[in-house]
């Protein structure tokens, strides 16, 4: 069966991915054809790597229709511009996954015609950065090419991450989304808006005030045992009759015993994250101190 042109060219592109200085030889063994076929389609590596990089402008081309960008740049609603910047960022993660390996080669900048359209297709990204800081989508305060610039550096930066296996392929898309807009979304730490919603995660003090809750609720237990404990001690002498020493342990036990226990559930915070070490011990507590109670009936008896 004859292999096509489009096949040679898909095959090329996971191959460069893995290893972008491939000479011919070793991407005709990736394709699973002979050099001499390979030469058929393609007389040497830069007319095949030229190739590429209009396949590759292609689907930047695509990218940009297919998220309205014209329009929305257009349109000056901080909707459209929002909805439009989230579709962006996710086609530029599709770019820099499939043509990751042409991102930093800059020789093929050198035919005009290749020239031309990167240019072309980069003004067209610019002048709808722009309407979105006019808008209030995105900063005013940043230069419009130093936000280009940040969504190509972080296209490079996710070609490395997944060439390295540092983040798994299904996060990428929001690790690129929530990176760029924290730090050109409108608002500095607040967080951009897109598609009427905040971004997940773009609140870090909403997070903090969150962590704040956790950690009074785990004092205001220990608290409440301690205030529950000496308010029972008057009827725990008339009942027990322990002496002074009796009682000051049952004061201090529990103040030791959580002492102690600290670096433990720290280590295993560390293990198994901080939420779950502070909430199962927690719901544990609070079942077994509903299980003691002594019910209305008792404790009417």
């Amino acid at each position: 069966m004859a292999v096509t042109r489009d096949q040679i060219m898909k095959a090329a592109i996971q191959h460069l991915n893995e290893n972008p200085i491939a000479s011919m030889a070793q991407l005709a063994e990736a394709v699973g054809v002979s050099r001499a076929t390979l030469h058929r389609h393609f007389s040497n590596r830069e007319e095949l790597m030229l190739a590429l990089a209009h396949r590759a402008h292609d689907q930047w081309e695509h990218v940009q229709e297919r998220c309205g960008l014209v329009a929305a740049t257009g349109s000056q609603d901080p909707g459209a511009l929002a909805g439009a910047l989230e579709a962006l960022v996710a086609g530029m993660v599709e770019i820099a996954d499939e043509y990751g390996f042409g991102l930093t080669d800059y020789t093929l900048l050198i035919e005009p015609e290749l020239r031309r359209r990167a240019d072309a297709l980069e003004e067209r990204e610019l002048a709808f950065y722009a309407a979105a800081q006019r808008a209030g989508v995105l900063r005013a305060d940043l230069p419009v090419r130093w936000v280009s610039n940040t969504v190509f550096g972080l296209m490079v930066t996710v070609r490395e991450s997944l060439r390295h296996g540092d983040v798994a392929r299904r996060d990428v898309h929001r690790l690129l989304q929530t990176t760029f807009l924290r730090g050109t979304g409108a608002g500095g730490r607040g967080g951009a808006r897109v598609s009427g919603r905040k971004v997940a995660g773009d609140e870090p003090g909403g997070r903090r005030w969150a962590a704040l809750v956790v950690l009074s609720a785990s004092v205001l237990m220990v608290v409440m045992d301690m205030t529950v404990l000496n308010v029972a001690l008057p009827a725990i002498s008339e009942e027990l009759r322990p002496d002074s020493v009796q009682l000051l342990w049952m004061v201090d036990a529990y103040s030791l015993v959580l002492s102690g226990l600290l670096v433990t559930a720290s280590a295993l915070g560390d293990r198994w994250g901080g939420a779950s070490a502070c909430c199962w011990p927690g719901s544990r507590r609070s079942g077994w101190r509903r299980w003691r109670s002594p019910s209305p009936a008792a404790r009417r008896r």
